[in-house]
């Protein structure tokens, strides 16, 4: 129950850590591609470290079975993102956050594979 909680912590800052990195950026370059890959990457250097130290508590997990995690979610967000701006009125920032909560449940899963004890 307490990794739950801290997986919660560590992923309620980063998701916020990521959305606002991704809104400035997005209002900077009016890019979706470009704003969401910078976010990414400076988010998911700190929540690999935050979840392998503070979460997961682990020595084990590659940097690299953390990056495949997330460049498949990031390929899954980019592909919602598009469908949303296409497809629907929804605006890119609140359809981002709604990408973000969804993409949270899949990381959880597949980060307690990686980051075994």
């Amino acid at each position: 129950m307490v990794r739950i909680f801290n997986f919660l912590l560590v992923g309620g800052f980063n998701t916020i850590n990521s959305y606002v990195s991704f809104l400035i950026l997005y209002r900077l370059v009016d890019n979706i591609t470009l704003s969401l890959s910078i976010s990414y990457l400076w988010a998911m250097s700190i929540s690999y470290l935050l979840n392998k130290y503070f979460v997961f508590n682990s020595s084990s997990g590659s940097f690299l079975s953390f990056f495949l995690i997330n460049f498949t979610l990031f390929i899954l967000n980019r592909m919602f993102l598009e469908l949303a701006s296409r497809y629907t009125s929804v605006p890119i920032e609140i359809a981002q956050a709604m990408s973000l909560f969804i993409l949270s449940i899949i990381s959880y899963l597949s980060y307690s594979k990686i980051f075994k004890n």
